[in-house]
């Protein structure tokens, strides 16, 4: 288990509160962030950007660094203006010009899933003139709570419509599609009902042999089954953590 500082805790529950109280769970929300890698270790958590790009205005800054924090931290390259390259992971730009085409597919993509919430997040940043000893140029932008809170209903927001398109919308499943897109979940659910006819499957339901069976560590898409299995202990442990908190103080 990693290192959770218990403000976390608290932005995920408040998360889980601005949606109305619905969809993913606050326990749910906080296992996503802690699976994708937010919490990992002491050296990969998010410090404020500085000078990855030089940014000419306050407005880049801000869309350069919560690009990278998309990216590096969340694994929501979705809200960045990334470059696809077969049989590797997505990369984004770092520099200056990069900045509007992330700014414009964070704002169509987030805002069709929380109608609003790109500009509150961009408010949610403070970028200042970097006056380093460096003497570089460019801005240093900090998160403030606001932010951790608004990146995780919408990181929420996403993880559902993906998890809307497996049968009962099962953690574990629509984990599997919000990691590998609906191209490799399409074939993952091929694949198993294959399998399912075999001898030793018969019988099963989906979910039963995706996370119930032995898996294996590479083929019939072992990888992303363990990773869903991950996620759903992290499900079970913070459940736990959340029912021992006494909300109303």
């Amino acid at each position: 288990m990693v290192d959770i500082p218990a403000a976390y805790f608290a932005d995920a529950y408040n998360a889980w509160a601005a949606a109305g109280g619905q969809g993913l769970k606050p326990w749910e929300i906080i296992g996503l962030a802690v699976k994708e890698g937010l919490f990992d270790n002491e050296k990969k958590k998010p410090k404020p950007w500085k000078h990855q790009a030089v940014a000419k205005s306050p407005e880049n800054a801000k869309a350069l660094w919560r690009s990278d924090f998309f990216y590096r931290f969340l694994g929501l390259d979705y809200f960045t203006n990334y470059t696809h390259v077969k049989g590797q992971d997505n990369t984004i730009g770092y520099t200056d010009a990069d900045a509007p085409g992330h700014q414009g597919a964070f704002e169509n993509r987030a805002n069709r899933l929380v109608p609003g919430i790109s500009a509150a997040i961009d408010a949610s940043l403070i970028a200042t003139p970097h006056n380093g000893k460096d003497n570089a140029e460019g801005y240093d932008v900090v998160a403030t709570d606001t932010f951790y809170i608004l990146v995780m209903r919408l990181d929420a927001a996403l993880f559902q419509t993906h998890s809307s398109k497996v049968p009962g919308q099962h953690l574990g499943l629509g984990y599997m599609h919000f990691n590998q897109g609906q191209g490799s979940y399409a074939r993952f659910n091929k694949s198993a009902q294959q399998h399912l006819q075999e001898p030793g499957n018969m019988g099963k339901s989906l979910t039963e042999y995706a996370f119930q069976t032995k898996i294996p560590a590479i083929k019939d898409y072992g990888i992303p089954r363990r990773n869903a299995v991950k996620l759903m202990y992290y499900n079970d442990v913070f459940r736990i953590v959340y029912e021992d908190i006494d909300w109303t103080k």
